[in-house]
Formats: structure tokens, sequence, C-alpha cells
């Protein structure tokens, strides 16, 4: 690990060398436009030695690379063979088999946030949850087609990790027995599952995406669930979301909303609209 981080940090120097210009590549281009010939001849000169110069380095920065993504690929084996040791060979192959299926669910569940996120500004509020309901419900077909694509992947000379298909095969050479344990879901470790996959995805928003978290903003996991279950989904959370802010909820719950209340929950919503739409999800 120690060697790791040396090569590491020399390849952080060696791109600011090949990528950052400095005060010689500024004194070299304003002098670039010069009528005089020799000036001109001798710039020339330069541009091509810092250039070559800047090719060597790219080179050695790119072995360094190759050689650093070697020793993190070897530091994921030893924790794959440390896990094994503990949870078999068999377990690690379908955990890692499991995660491919589970990584195929959660793009498409970005790519749904990020068009609910365009129109509606909401968003899940349980993304680990949801996810594990989205692929309790994928077919022996989908499964297997997920499965089957991550094992075809091939670990590339800069990868800093290894292919699902090294891996497998890794664990099948090792054969770990594995220690006696038992079978129940991790989810059970925790005192309140819910609760903390919950705090998890809200966290994800504001310090990952930066999205404000407020009420408004978040779909309940559960309305997620209903709408899929039934062919016309709920409109009880846009109702609340109309009626979220505070001058204007009483208003709008007691029915005695008037044409200036509903002219200024419109403005209220208008700035909001244009404060979130600044916001892209990845």
């Amino acid at each position: 690990m120690r060697f790791t981080y040396l090569i590491r940090r020399i390849n952080g120097w060696f791109g600011g060398v090949v990528y950052e210009r400095d005060e010689w590549d500024a004194t070299i281009e304003s002098w670039r436009g010069a009528d005089y010939a020799p000036i001109a001849f001798m710039v020339g000169c330069t541009s091509f030695s810092v250039w070559f110069s800047r090719r060597v380095l790219w080179v050695l920065m790119t072995l360094g690379h190759a050689i650093s993504a070697v020793l993190l690929r070897q530091m994921e084996y030893d924790a794959d063979r440390v896990e094994m040791c503990v949870a078999r060979s068999a377990a690690f192959e379908s955990t890692m088999l499991k995660l491919a299926a589970l990584g195929s669910v959660m793009s498409e569940i970005q790519r749904e946030m990020r068009r609910a996120w365009r129109t509606k500004f909401q968003l899940p509020d349980n993304l680990p949850v949801l996810m594990e309901y989205r692929a309790a419900l994928l077919s022996p077909a989908q499964r297997q087609k997920f499965e089957n694509q991550s094992v075809l992947g091939k670990t590339g000379l800069l990868d800093t990790h290894p292919s699902v298909a090294d891996r497998v095969c890794r664990a099948r050479q090792f054969a770990a027995p594995g220690l006696d344990l038992s079978d129940e879901p991790a989810r059970k470790l925790f005192e309140n599952f819910d609760t903390a996959s919950r705090l998890v995805t809200l966290a994800h928003y504001e310090d990952d995406l930066n999205v404000p978290v407020t009420p408004e903003l978040l779909i309940p996991l559960e309305q997620i669930i209903k709408s899929q279950t039934e062919p016309a989904p709920s409109t009880a959370f846009n109702d609340r979301r109309a009626c979220s802010d505070d001058g204007i909820r009483s208003e709008c719950l007691s029915g005695r909303a008037t044409w200036k209340t509903v002219r200024r929950w419109m403005s209220l919503r208008s700035r909001d609209r244009n404060r979130l739409r600044r916001i892209v999800l990845p």
C-alpha cells in the first residue's frame, strides 16, 4: 500500500508537469508571433523541445499509472481472498453476480430519477429499499442477462479494479470453504434498516448531488410501489406539495384560498422551479 501511494504521488507530479501550463508557456506564446526570423526559429525550436519533453513525461506517467493499477488490482484480490475465507468462495461468486444485477437496476432507477427531476423536481426518499424492491421484480431471464453481461467484461491495462470474470475465476481457483455463518439477510444487523437507508439517501442527495432536501421534493417509497402496482397513480403527494408553503397551506387545506393566494403560490413555485432547474443530476 505504501508503494502504491508513492507511485500515485509521482503520477500526480507527472500529471501536473504534462498538462498544467506555467510561465515558460506564456513566454513562448507571447514570442510566437515575432516577425524577426532568428527569434521565430528559436521560439519554434523551444516549442518543439517543450512538446517532446512533455511526450516523454506522458509516457512515464502512463507507465506509472499502469504499475499503480496493477498494485491496486492486487489489493482488490487480497480483499476478495479475505472475504472468501470468511463467507466461502461460492458465496463470493453469487455476491459478485448479484451486484451486477443490482448495478443494472440502479442505472435504470437513476434514469427515472433524472426524468422525474426534470419534470416534477421530485426524488425517491429511500434508494436502498427501492433498489431491493425493483431487483425482486426481475425475471430469471433478465437476471441471467445482467449476469452474463458482467462476466463478459475484461480487465483493462489501466483499470484499478479487476473485472467480474477475473474475480470469479480467482474465487473458483481459491475454493475457500469459509466459516459456518448464518444465512439471514444482512439487513437484520440494523435495528431499523428503513430509517438508516432513508438517512443515507438524504445524505446522498445533499452531499453528492447538492440537492436541497425538503419534504415536497421527496416521493414516499410507498407511493412509488403503489404507482407501479395500480393503473392510476395517486396524486396525494402532489396535492401535499401544492399546499406545503407555511403561509398558504392552511388556506389551501381549508378551501378558502383566494385568487391572490393562488397567484402568490404560483409565484413561489415559479421561483422554486427556476432555482431547482439549475441543478442537474448526474
